[in-house]
């Protein structure tokens, strides 16, 4: 049986690279009278990640070569950009990863189900502008969610398990943040012991989400406190709840296939068409309500304004754990783990905080203060903690289900790196060697820079009218240079 050989992918060929390569120029000296005011002020990170995904995959910015000790023949593959929420390529890789790292380090062995949360187009702009508002609204999403399974399941110290991530575009790369979240169905109380949430009416959390979210616009005053007040008597809100189906505690591929959707990259080169004659992109997704269309049309440097107000500031995590995935509950657990006799009798510490306002007689008080304080000022008012309680045995007849959580440690499993990821995706080995199909060893003989290979090196400063050499000439040239 013929081996299957690693075709490495053509990154000129493109449509995404072609249009960034005839149109950047023109996208960055048009910013500020097209998208400044649309976009906000040129971010240095839009150049830095526009350029570094120019050479992404580039033989003459660098490769690593490899030697078959069987046949004696020497290939090179080239170095990645490594840029998130842009290259297609490179965040696929970390979208791989954090797939495998919540199924095996993070999610325990119980139901989980996806929820997404939308909140009204009156708001989104200002999150377009002060991105650190979107910490305050995984904040009020988590603890709306955490509230609302607590008073549903009767568990004052009832710990949910949640992941979030933030996504800030929409079908046709709009502006659109909102939240998809991956949480258990029930909640965890103590440490062996989960109740799996019944039938909730999960527009409670829509409610309280909406009061938080106005909360945070009035104090930070991106609104004031009389449009926080009409918002509130609105009568469709914008604050939206989806709830999809349970996953199944024993469906583990569907959780991490959830858990790469999550992570998808802002665009798909599928939906992607580039016509170099017109300069124009085709982008096709679902029907847009507005338009009554199945695509729509960009030029060249409005495009890559769309695909570029998506990339997230340096250093800013777009995805949050939150309770008993918490990052603290997850050390906590590591440390029950080490300090135990038996470490696979290990169990998730969960993070005990303070018993939820119904349940206090002097937390309560605290809180009427506060509401009367609030009150009096102008500021819309958190719904009373009776507003959500448990749904009545009349509502739905669903019963909870309590699972015994069986004795489990959570090692710590390696990263797979790109040679493994290749393999899992495409079912072929990068590593082989493409004219005797032999493996050679896992790590390369050597890492070399151009600048020790000159006819690689001339490719940086070729002329600017010349066209870019095919990937089969550069792979030529490389070889030759390999015996320079």
């Amino acid at each position: 049986m013929p081996v299957a050989l690693y075709r490495p992918r053509r990154p000129r060929a493109s449509p995404l690279s072609q249009c960034i390569e005839d149109h950047r120029e023109a996208f960055e000296r048009h910013y500020v009278t097209r998208f400044q005011k649309r976009d906000g002020y040129f971010r240095p990170v839009v150049a830095q990640t526009l350029d570094a995904f120019t050479v992404c995959g580039d033989l003459s910015h660098g490769f690593a070569r490899l030697h078959c000790d069987h046949c004696g023949h020497d290939y090179l593959i080239a170095f990645s950009c490594k840029q998130r929420y842009f290259c297609p390529s490179c965040h696929q890789k970390k979208v791989q990863q954090f797939g495998e790292f919540v199924r095996h380090e993070v999610v325990r062995k119980v139901p989980h189900r996806q929820i997404v949360v939308t909140i009204p187009k009156r708001l989104r702009k200002a999150f377009q502008y002060d991105r650190n508002l979107l910490t305050d609204f995984c904040q009020a999403a988590w603890l709306s969610l955490r509230d609302v399974i607590r008073n549903r399941l009767g568990t004052p110290n009832g710990q949910p398990g949640v992941i979030i991530a933030i996504q800030t575009f929409g079908d046709y790369l709009n502006f659109h943040p909102h939240l998809h979240i991956l949480i258990t169905d029930g909640a965890f109380v103590g440490h062996h012991t989960f109740h799996a949430l019944p039938r909730t009416d999960w527009e409670r959390v829509a409610e309280l989400l909406q009061v938080r979210v106005l909360k945070v616009f009035v104090t930070k005053n991106k609104l004031s406190a009389r449009e926080a007040q009409k918002m509130l008597q609105w009568v469709h809100s914008g604050f939206n709840i989806h709830a999809g189906y349970r996953i199944q505690r024993d469906d583990h591929d569907g959780l991490e296939n959830l858990a790469q959707y999550i992570l998808r990259n802002p665009f798909s080169l599928e939906k992607m068409t580039y016509v170099p004659e017109t300069g124009e992109v085709i982008y096709r997704s679902k029907r847009n309500h507005a338009t009554n269309r199945l695509w729509e049309t960009f030029n060249g440097p409005a495009f890559i304004a769309a695909i570029t107000r998506h990339i997230p500031p340096p250093g800013q995590h777009l995805v949050r754990y939150y309770g008993a995935y918490s990052n603290r509950a997850q050390g906590e657990r590591r440390k029950r783990a080490a300090n135990a006799a038996i470490p696979e009798a290990a169990d998730t510490p969960l993070p005990i905080r303070r018993s939820y306002a119904d349940f206090s007689k002097e937390q309560e008080q605290a809180d009427h203060e506060q509401r009367a304080l609030s009150f009096a000022q102008g500021l819309p008012l958190d719904p009373h903690p009776d507003a959500c309680l448990p749904a009545g045995p009349s509502e739905t007849t669903d019963c909870t289900e309590v699972i015994e959580l069986p004795p489990h440690a959570f090692p710590r499993i390696p990263r797979k790196k790109w040679r493994e990821l290749i393999r899992k995706v495409w079912e072929v080995d990068p590593l082989i060697c493409p004219r005797c199909a032999h493996r050679p060893p896992r790590r390369p003989r050597s890492c070399r820079r151009t600048a020790q290979f000159p006819r690689l090196a001339r490719l940086r400063h070729r002329q600017p009218g010349r066209p870019l050499p095919s990937p089969t000439q550069r792979s030529k040239r490389a070889r030759t240079a390999l015996h320079l």
